[in-house]
């Protein structure tokens, strides 16, 4: 049942974005479309950034999170091979 309610969201919030970029093509002075098109970016996919951000821990902005930790961890192991490798030339010379 719950999956069920969550795609009629999703479709839901399909159609009515598709019906917008459809209302802007047909409605809209092709000058405009620029503007028209931004704000229907900013009232769908950032305001969804925005809840995702809010609301779901495991969404986009931790894996990009994650991504980065992952990142600087390569980079510490990286830096901590090369002090030990210069540190056993030291030792030899």
């Amino acid at each position: 049942m719950h999956q069920e309610e969550t795609i009629k969201k999703k479709e839901s919030f399909i159609q009515r974005f598709v019906m917008d970029v459809y209302t802007v093509v047909k409605e809209v002075d092709k000058k405009n479309w620029v503007q028209e098109m931004q704000a229907l970016f900013k009232k769908y996919v950032e305001s969804k950034n925005l809840n995702i951000k809010q609301s779901d821990p495991k969404g986009a902005p931790l894996s990009l999170g994650t991504e980065e930790m992952n990142r600087q961890i390569g980079h510490l192991e990286e830096s901590i091979q090369e002090i030990f490798t210069n540190s056993q030339k030291r030792l030899y010379r």
